[in-house]
């Protein structure tokens, strides 16, 4: 009966919503930060193309021509408003997502310590 359902096949695969709303936070993000930020799973790249086919993403130039981004396209921008209200309301927290993706990138320039930091406190 539901078989048919567009967000069925949008969302069958594993990833896809971490997908959708690391972009909505971070923005656009070559693939290779994609990969190393929310899975390195050998399909992750047919995971973007996917979501690029279904209109949620595109590709186009980076920096260089050999490092493209992808990001969201404004139908991508709401499924991603939608996903995080319902991340919020099942009781996780973005803010604490979105600071320890900071923080490893932060780690990885260099710029702090890996230790124990905490994010900020989301009242």
């Amino acid at each position: 009966m539901f078989d048919n359902l567009i967000v069925n096949d949008i969302f069958a695969e594993k990833n896809t919503p971490a997908i959708i709303i690391y972009l909505y936070l971070f923005g656009p993000k070559t693939r290779t930060e994609v990969y190393n930020n929310v899975s390195s799973n050998a399909r992750m790249p047919k995971k973007i193309d996917k979501l690029i086919a279904a209109r949620i993403l595109t590709d186009s130039p980076g920096k260089t021509l050999k490092r493209p981004v992808v990001a969201l396209t404004e139908m991508g921008m709401q499924y991603a408003h939608m996903l995080c209200e319902m991340e919020k309301m099942a009781g996780g927290n973005l803010t604490r997502f979105k600071w320890l993706g900071v923080k490893k990138t932060l780690e990885e320039f260099g710029y702090v310590k890996t230790g124990k930091a905490t994010p900020p406190d989301q009242s």
